[in-house]
């Protein structure tokens, strides 16, 4: 099947179909609520992408090695500051927001208690590192527990009580 353009019976032809799949033949761009894409694909409005009431988008490089995919939220003049809103929604107890790298390997979630967790999966701290932490400037408002070493080189200073006990 194909969907032509033009007077009836015309030869522009956009669209084909192979058994319940449809395809665009021409070589520019396609819009949806804009008569001047000036993508592949534009969208002007609100896309749902869904199957099985579940949503999936999958953002793919072009080239691959080295490639950026990219989220983003772009403004335009006069408009300024934009947030990019990452929400992941369930109707029971929600999820957690997780990023992996090199296939499937998680490296960090935010769990939905909004907990930051970097290096493991499981924690009821608000900030739990598994791992090294390098920082010019470290502040702890409140107490800090810390389980193994603490190595502190240059200057320090310290304002209020410090506390260090040994056990063996």
């Amino acid at each position: 099947m194909q969907l032509k353009a033009g007077a009836v019976g015309g030869d522009d032809v956009f669209w084909s179909a192979t058994g319940s799949d449809i395809y665009n033949d021409n070589t520019g761009n396609v819009g949806i609520g804009t008569n001047t894409p000036q993508q592949d694909l534009e969208v002007r409005g609100i896309a749902r992408i869904s199957k099985d009431s579940y949503g999936s988008i999958e953002i793919t490089p072009a080239a691959g090695n080295g490639d950026t995919a990219k989220i983003h939220s772009i403004t335009s003049f006069p408009r300024s500051g934009a947030d990019l809103k990452i929400q992941v929604d369930s109707y029971t107890e929600g999820g957690n927001l997780i990023f992996a790298t090199n296939g499937d390997n998680e490296r960090m979630r935010v769990s939905r208690a909004g907990n930051v967790l970097i290096g493991t999966n499981n924690s009821s701290s608000r900030l739990t590192v598994d791992g090294g932490i390098s920082t010019d400037i470290l502040k702890v408002s409140g107490s800090a527990i810390i389980s193994g070493s603490l190595s502190v080189e240059g200057p320090t200073a310290i304002t209020g009580a410090l506390f260090v006990s040994a056990s063996k």
